[in-house]
Formats: C-alpha cells, structure tokens, sequence
C-alpha cells in the first residue's frame, strides 16, 4: 500500500489492520486473492448478487433501478433518484456499489478500474473491513450476513432472503 494511500484510507475512518489485506482463519493467515479462490467467499458473492444484481454476466454493467453501463475504466457515477425520496444513488454493477463507496474502497482492494475481476476483488475487500471474510470462510453464514446487513440491506430483505440463502447454496457455499 502507498502512502497516500494509507492516509486516504486513514481518513475514511478505515483502520490499518483493515488494509493489511490479510486475515487470520483457524490457524492461517488468507488474503483477498486468496480467499476470491475459497468456495464459501464464491458462494457468498453469489448469494450478495441474487439481491442485489443478478447471476449473469450482465450483472457486472448494472445499474440501479435498471439500465447498464459499458466503461468500466472507472465507477460510472450515474446518479438515479431514490423511490419515495428526494435522494439520489449511484450504486452500479455486481455488489451495487456507490461512487462514495468506490471512492476509497478500490484503493483498498488495490485496483483501479470497474471491470468485473476488480468488482469482485472490492467485494472481497469489503467483507474483510465488515468483518464478515473469516465467518465466511469459516462456513459461519449466519454470522457473515449480519455483518453484511447494514452495507447489502437486500441480504435481509424477507422476500428475497429465500433467493439470497438458495444461491450460496446453490453456488456450494458451507454452513459451519
């Protein structure tokens, strides 16, 4: 990690443990590479997108409230009005990410772009800042969705929960 790296993310209220990029699992040490590679972290990613976006390929160009990006040298930064609200969001792509949220979570994850491997590597970095990597690895499902819950709220969302618990299944997530 740069330097100005470390500081930018020092502001974000984020701490230093959290851009280690390392966490401890049972009696190992697994990195975000790593763990893209590990089948429950597989199975969760799929089980954020069964609410958030979709299986396909095409999840990866999505954006909120419907419609589809093509550049993904960067977040697309458009903002759609929020139903029922004077607000607007710019979440977009696979794990629905805001261009506030990109903005230093690309810098944690190390990458630089919004291609689907660099969304994937950010989700990933994500479930580790929440906490949430170990329970996942560990097979601990229950544990990683509420840490999850205020970032994805659709994970509890009750008429999508059946959905969200089907795909880690489905995409050979364990349960501890």
């Amino acid at each position: 990690m740069t330097r100005a790296a470390w500081w930018l993310a020092a502001a974000a209220g984020l701490t230093l443990l959290g851009y280690m990029g390392r966490d401890k699992i049972g009696s190992f040490m697994i990195n975000d590479n790593e763990a893209l590679g590990n089948k429950n972290v597989q199975a969760f990613l799929r089980a954020i997108r069964a609410g958030e976006s979709s299986q396909d390929a095409a999840a990866y160009n999505m954006l909120v409230y419907g419609g589809t990006f093509a550049d993904m040298s960067t977040h697309p930064r458009v903002y759609k009005p929020i139903p029922g609200s004077t607000l607007k969001t710019s979440a977009a792509g696979a794990y629905q990410i805001t261009y506030s949220t990109w903005k230093w979570l690309h810098l944690l994850a190390g990458v630089d772009d919004f291609t689907p491997a660099s969304q994937d590597k950010m989700a990933v970095a994500y479930l580790r800042k929440l906490g949430a990597l170990a329970d996942i690895v560990a097979g601990d499902y229950a544990a990683a969705i509420e840490k999850c819950a205020p970032v994805w709220e659709s994970i509890t969302v009750p008429k999508l929960k059946a959905r969200i618990d089907l795909a880690y299944v489905k995409y050979g997530g364990a349960q501890a």
